[in-house]
């Protein structure tokens, strides 16, 4: 039986990019074994998504989120391209800008996101056995899944969950990503968690980012050389 995959990103291609991220949420979910997983990637429905790509979508279905002062609706949209299934949150309060980040409420945008994907899984009955989410934008769903929808049984049984971490020197100096994910790791046991710190270090740059991880507790890394540098693998 295949195993489900669902990737969860604020950008990427070929629907938009500002940067890097884009590239890898449209080439990873490609380089999937497709007699092994069964791939989709959420996305939130930006205004250029919408514009350029209006007559292709598929409606799927609508639900209200309430989180904190937000209460909002959103539309559930599909596409299927280059053999992926593409799924797109709509909601025009946050997503319906001429920008995708550069926002004063941007940290609430990527909130109401992070519901908004927990939210679609349960009332499309869809329930993959592995989330992967990318940058710090989707970092809040891991912690999501364990402390806020830890009554549903079948996010329960989600087994793994991906943090992928990219130009990531602001969020090791900040620590925040490290750190809940540290907190995951030690207070969850159903939950596998892995980050992939997607850059690669000098010499110097390694010492730093060690001592680092050690003073906030962070076990199980691996330093990885790649012609002279390193990569990081925290599991």
């Amino acid at each position: 039986m295949k195993k489900k995959v669902l990737f969860v990103a604020f950008e990427g291609l070929p629907f938009i990019k500002t940067g890097g991220l884009a590239d890898v949420v449209y080439a990873l979910p490609k380089a999937l074994d497709k007699e092994k997983y069964e791939v989709q990637v959420v996305l939130p429905l930006h205004k250029k998504i919408k514009e350029k790509w209006q007559d292709k979508f598929t409606y799927l279905d609508h639900f209200s989120i309430i989180s904190g002062y937000i209460n909002e609706e959103a539309n559930v949209l599909s596409l299927i391209n280059e053999g992926i299934e593409y799924l797109f949150i709509e909601n025009d309060t946050f997503f319906n800008r001429d920008n995708v980040y550069g926002y004063g409420d941007d940290a609430c945008r990527y909130s109401f996101f992070n519901v908004a994907v927990l939210e679609m899984m349960i009332k499309l009955e869809l329930y993959p056995d592995i989330i992967h989410t990318h940058d710090y934008h989707t970092a809040v769903l891991p912690a999501l899944c364990k402390y806020r929808f830890n009554n549903n049984e079948k996010i329960n049984r989600i087994k793994h969950i991906n943090l992928t971490i990219k130009n990531c020197t602001k969020e090791l100096k900040d620590g925040f990503s490290v750190k809940f994910v540290n907190k995951l790791l030690t207070n969850n046991n159903n939950t596998k968690i892995s980050i992939s710190l997607d850059r690669i270090f000098s010499e110097d740059e390694i010492e730093y980012v060690k001592n680092l991880l050690e003073k906030i507790n962070l076990e199980k890394v691996q330093y990885v050389p790649v012609n002279g540098r390193y990569k990081i693998y925290i599991i």
